[in-house]
C-alpha cells in the first residue's frame, strides 16, 4: 500500500470509537491490574478499512476522594489496512506515565501525562480510558420509565464534541447488567449518524466486563442555504451550479473492549513529579507539527513579532494583529518543551524594569491565552497567578483570557483560580492588592458558567454554592443592627463586597441562585447592593423575575436616577412589561 500517514489515521480511529459520557459500576480492585482486549475497525468512504488491535492494561494505583487512579499501559497496538495487515506503519512509544482519575459514577476529572508525548499517542491513550466514562444509572437514581426492554432514562450529556441527548435503557443480564446508550443527534448539522454503545457489568468482576461501539456517519451533500451563485457574477457556467454538491464523507465504525484476565500487580507506582501535565479527557484537534523546526529561527520570529507590535501606534493598527498572530502561529507547531522555555523566559526572566520589556511579557501572556492548550494554562496558572511575587496587571490580564475564551479553563488554571477565591491562605499578601479579589471572583462566575455549558454542572454548582454561603441571605434586621455599628468606610466596603458577589452569581446564571439574588432587592438594602441585585436577575427569563425587577426599582421606592439604572431594566431579555415601565419611568 501506498504511503499513508498512520498517526492520523490512529487519531481518526481512536476518535470514532470514543465514548462520550460519565457513569458508575467502575471500580477496580487495588493491586492488580485489569487487561482488555481491544478489536475496532473503520470503513471510511473513499479510503479504505482499517483494523486496530490491542491489548490494554488498568491498575488502581491510588484510592482518591475524586476516584480511582488508574495506571493505563498499552502492552500492544496495531493499526493496518485490512487487505494488508502486516503493512508496517509508524512505530509509537506508548511506553511514558499515563493516568486518569475516574469516580465511581465514571467521571474522569483528571488526566496525567508528560509534556512533550506525542499527540497521536495521547489522542489513542485517552480513547482507552474514555472507553470506561459513562453515565449509567439503576432505576430509583434518576426519573426514567420502566419498559419491557428495562429502564429507561433519558439525559443531556456533554461530550467531547460538545452537547447531545442521550437515552439509556439497563436491563439485567445473565452476569449482571447491560447498559446500551443510543445517542441523538450529531455535532454536524443535517448529518445523518447513528451511535450506540453497550455496556456489560459483571457483579463477579464489579466493574465493566466489556464495552461495544458502533458507529455510522453521513455528512451532508446539501446543505439547506447552500447557494453556489453567492459572490459570483450573473455569467453562464460551464457547469450547473445548482446541481453541484458538497463531496460525501461517510464512516461506519465499530470497537469492543473485552475482558482478559485480572493478575496480581505488586509493584509500587508512583507518578514522575518532573514535566507532569494535568489535564482533561477531552479531545482537541492534533495540531500540526513540523519535527525539524529551527527553534532558534523560530525564538527570532517572536521577538521580531513583538518589536513589530511594539512599534504599532498606540491607538493600534492592522499590522499588530498580524504580527501577534504570527506570534500564535510560531507557539502552536513548537515542541512542548520549548512552550515551557519560552514562558519561563517572558514571564519569570524578564523583569519589567522598563516598558519594552513588560509590555514584551503583557503580550507573550496574550500569545499563551489565544494558545488556550492546557500546557499553555498550567504555565500562566505557574508563571502567572503562582509567581513568588505576583503582577496585578499581569493577573489581570490573565483573567481576560479566562473570561473570554469558550471554554472553562482546564484543571490547573481552574484549581489555581478556585484556590485564589476561596483559599487566600495559598498567595502572598501582594497578590490581593488593589482589586484581584474581586476580579476572580467576577472571572470564577463566568467560568461556572461555562462549566455548566460544557458538561461539569456539579463543578459549577459547588463553586456557586460556596458564593451562597459568603453572600447568604438578606435579613433586614440583621442588616440594621450591623449597620449602626459601622462606620462609613465599613458601609463601604461592606457594600462593594455584597456587590460583587451579586454580580458573580449573576455570571454564573446558575437557577439555585435566584432565591438569594431576589433577596438582596430588599426596600432595607443599599441602593448599590440593590442595583447589583437587580442587574443579576438578567438572566432569569420568566414572570416572578420581571416582577422582582419592577418593584425593585419602582415600588420600593428606587426610581430609576441615573441612565445607568435604565440601561439595567430595559437590557433585561424576559420584561416587557419592565421595558414599558422603564419608558414612563425615564420620562
Amino acid at each position: 500500500m501506498g504511503a499513508w500517514r498512520v498517526g492520523t489515521l490512529v487519531a481518526f480511529v481512536v476518535y470514532l470509537l470514543i465514548p462520550n459520557i460519565q457513569g458508575r459500576f467502575i471500580n477496580f480492585k487495588p493491586g492488580y491490574e485489569y487487561v482488555y482486549s481491544f478489536n475496532g475497525h473503520s470503513t471510511v468512504n473513499d479510503v479504505g478499512k482499517f483494523v486496530v488491535q490491542a491489548k490494554v492494561g488498568y491498575t488502581n494505583i491510588q484510592q482518591r476522594a475524586e476516584g480511582q487512579e488508574l495506571l493505563l499501559k498499552v502492552h500492544t497496538f496495531n493499526l493496518a489496512p485490512e487487505n494488508d495487515p502486516n503493512v508496517k506503519g509508524a512505530d509509537y512509544d506508548f511506553s511514558k506515565w499515563f493516568s486518569f482519575v475516574i469516580s465511581p459514577r465514571g467521571e474522569i476529572t483528571h488526566v496525567y501525562h508528560p509534556a512533550g508525548e506525542d499527540e497521536e499517542v495521547i489522542v489513542s491513550k485517552k480513547g482507552f480510558a474514555a472507553l470506561f466514562a459513562s453515565r449509567l444509572h439503576e432505576e430509583g437514581e434518576v426519573p426514567g420509565k420502566v419498559g419491557n426492554e428495562g429502564f429507561t432514562y433519558h439525559i443531556t450529556e456533554h461530550g467531547h464534541e460538545g452537547e447531545h441527548n442521550a437515552t439509556y435503557t439497563v436491563a439485567p443480564s445473565q452476569e449482571g447488567l447491560k447498559f446500551t446508550k443510543i445517542r441523538h443527534g450529531h455535532p454536524v448539522q443535517y448529518a445523518r449518524a447513528n451511535y450506540s454503545k453497550t455496556m456489560h457489568y459483571h457483579d463477579f468482576l464489579g466493574t465493566i466486563h466489556s464495552v461495544l461501539i458502533d458507529e455510522s456517519f453521513k455528512s451532508p451533500t446539501t446543505p439547506p442555504g447552500f447557494d453556489p451563485h453567492a459572490g459570483m457574477r450573473k455569467i453562464k457556467a460551464v457547469n450547473e451550479f445548482s446541481t453541484m454538491a458538497y463531496p460525501e464523507m461517510a464512516y461506519v465504525s465499530q470497537g469492543n473492549l473485552h475482558f482478559l484476565t485480572r493478575h496480581v500487580d505488586k509493584q509500587e507506582w508512583r507518578k514522575p513529579n518532573k514535566n507532569m501535565l494535568t489535564v482533561s479527557i477531552k479531545l482537541g484537534n492534533i495540531k500540526p507539527r513540523r519535527k525539524y523546526l529551527n527553534v532558534t529561527e523560530a525564538r527570532k520570529e517572536i521577538v521580531g513579532n513583538l518589536t513589530c507590535m511594539e512599534n504599532q501606534p498606540d491607538q493600534g493598527a492592522p499590522a499588530q494583529t498580524v504580527c501577534f498572530r504570527k506570534i500564535v502561529d510560531v507557539l502552536e507547531i513548537l515542541p512542548d518543551e520549548e512552550i515551557i522555555n519560552i514562558a519561563h523566559f517572558y514571564f519569570t526572566k524578564l523583569q519589567p524594569t522598563v516598558a519594552k520589556y513588560r509590555i514584551a511579557t503583557e503580550n507573550m501572556i496574550d500569545a499563551y491565552g489565544v494558545l488556550a492548550t492546557e500546557l499553555a494554562e498550567k504555565l500562566l496558572a505557574e508563571k502567572i497567578f503562582l509567581s513568588p511575587n505576583p503582577n496585578h496587571d499581569y493577573v489581570k490580564r490573565v483573567l481576560t483570557h479566562v473570561v473570554s475564551n469558550d471554554k472553562p479553563p482546564s484543571e490547573f488554571l481552574l484549581q489555581t483560580l478556585e484556590d485564589a477565591v476561596f483559599h487566600k491562605d495559598k498567595f502572598p499578601p501582594q497578590f490581593y492588592i488593589q482589586d484581584t479579589q474581586s476580579r476572580c471572583m467576577l472571572a470564577l462566575g463566568s467560568v461556572s458558567n461555562k462549566l455548566r455549558k460544557h458538561g461539569n454542572p456539579e463543578r459549577a454548582r459547588r463553586n456557586v454554592d460556596k458564593v451562597h454561603e459568603l453572600l447568604g441571605y438578606h435579613d433586614p434586621w440583621l442588616y440594621r443592627k450591623r449597620r449602626e455599628t459601622m462606620a462609613p468606610l465599613e458601609k463601604e466596603k461592606h457594600d462593594h463586597y455584597k456587590v460583587v458577589l451579586l454580580e458573580t452569581l449573576g455570571n454564573a446564571r446558575l437557577d439555585h441562585s435566584y432565591d438569594y439574588i431576589v433577596s438582596h432587592i430588599n426596600s432595607t438594602n443599599s441602593p448599590w447592593v440593590k442595583r447589583a441585585g437587580c442587574h443579576a436577575l438578567r438572566k432569569y427569563e420568566h414572570d416572578h423575575s420581571c416582577t422582582v425587577l419592577r418593584s425593585g426599582f419602582t415600588g420600593n421606592g428606587m426610581i430609576p436616577e441615573t441612565a445607568h439604572d435604565t440601561v439595567q431594566i430595559t437590557s433585561f431579555k424576559g420584561g416587557h412589561g419592565v421595558l414599558r415601565l422603564s419608558a414612563s419611568g425615564a420620562s
